[in-house]
């Protein structure tokens, strides 16, 4: 693996591109400028040939000037060189197919024509001094060997940078690490390559991984993994991985992901799993009782990861399987004078509580994204449980 790996963002195009998700011209420019100041390095905006409002959200990016690359997604024509050189973004990337599925099946075409397509927008691109990136669509689907030769097609008619896609996401990581190290192995020794993986089958992440260690240069990905069908590799996870797993330098504020991760949220409509790793409501929470005493002790007996590496802070909620150290915490919390019969009477009212159900949390539907958790008890409920104990006793 290279000691230093780019990050690619695909928020804002590929991620857009998830059922449901319209980001307006203003959300582009406001979740754009949060990347930037995460030093997210290179960032795809918008497929401007798809409308006026992609055009104008272009428009506002480039015009803010922003320190990461800001690129923008075409197709194989002409005419969207054009388009996108008049907008004037850093880079374009040309899309075109390497499986026989897509060219037969999606375009009707043969390799012949994707090959010639390839040749004459390149050097079209050339002739107007527009550097463009080539994307393999669907390269795990490809014949190897054609795969190959297109990509080093691509790179002798101009390319600046190629990218291995698993557009389907039928890849593991053993596959993707062989596949990936034939392809770099097969081009010229000078290539740029970016892997993009899809998460069909949940190892979006593993496989961006697993090209990254075969010798992939830049990791593409998209913020909460939103995309289409089960969406693309995680920013934050990869990222996470490649600094605390890897040792590997992303150049990534890393306390800044979960404010990044809440305005995608916000933005996009699209919330974020509870349990998604590092920025799901209860990667840093904790009720159970064994683990909350031993949390209480040291934090690193169940956390690899401070939370506050990533903007996060750790919790402790009540519920079913809390023990006495919690409810003794959160009576110290609220400066209540207790003993040790209040704290055993009311840790057994509140696990009787959510055994008959009654304590349950509402569903992510029913409950507004609000501090504290959705999930446990509420802290209105705890104190008022302790007080009347408390007072009773």
């Amino acid at each position: 693996m290279h000691s230093s790996i780019r990050i690619w963002d695909l928020t804002l195009r590929d991620g857009e591109q998830t059922p449901g998700v319209a980001f307006s011209p203003q959300d582009k420019l406001d979740i754009a400028a949060k990347l930037d100041s995460v030093g997210v390095h290179h960032a795809d905006i918008s497929f401007p040939s798809s409308s006026a409002q992609e055009c104008e959200a272009t428009k506002k990016i480039l015009a803010a000037g922003f320190a990461m690359g800001v690129n923008v997604t075409a197709m194989m024509r002409p005419e969207d060189v054009v388009l996108a050189a008049e907008l004037g973004a850093d880079e374009i990337n040309m899309m075109a197919p390497l499986s026989d599925v897509h060219i037969e099946k999606k375009f009707g075409q043969d390799r012949k024509t994707i090959t010639r397509r390839i040749v004459e927008v390149f050097r079209y691109a050339a002739s107007r001094n527009v550097r463009v990136n080539f994307i393999g669509e669907d390269t795990s689907r490809a014949d190897q060997g054609f795969a190959r030769d297109v990509f080093q097609l691509a790179l002798d008619n101009g390319a600046d940078k190629l990218v291995i896609c698993d557009t389907v996401g039928v890849m593991e990581p053993a596959g993707m690490g062989e596949m990936t190290h034939a392809l770099i192995a097969g081009v010229d020794p000078a290539a740029v390559f970016a892997i993009h993986c899809h998460n069909d089958y949940g190892l979006a992440t593993a496989n961006t991984l697993a090209a990254l260690e075969a010798g992939v240069h830049i990791a593409t990905v998209t913020v909460n993994g939103i995309g289409e069908r089960a969406g693309n590799a995680s920013l934050e996870q990869v990222v996470l991985a490649l600094e605390k797993l890897h040792k590997v330098d992303t150049g990534i504020d890393m306390r800044g992901l979960y404010d990044l991760s809440r305005l995608v949220e916000e933005r996009s409509g699209m919330l974020i799993g509870i349990h998604q790793p590092v920025v799901g409501d209860n990667a840093f929470t904790h009720e159970s009782g064994i683990h909350v005493a031993a949390m209480l002790k040291d934090t690193s007996t169940y956390e690899s990861l401070s939370p506050e590496y990533v903007g996060r802070r750790h919790r402790f909620v009540l519920g079913k399987h809390s023990g006495k150290n919690n409810v003794r915490r959160q009576l110290e919390l609220l400066g209540l004078d207790f003993d040790e019969q209040h704290v055993a009477a009311i840790t057994n009212e509140i696990k009787q509580l959510f055994a008959q159900g009654s304590g349950r949390a509402a569903s992510v539907v029913e409950q507004e994204r609000t501090e504290p958790a959705r999930f446990g008890l509420s802290e209105e409920k705890f104190t008022e449980i302790a007080r009347r104990i408390i007072g009773e006793s």
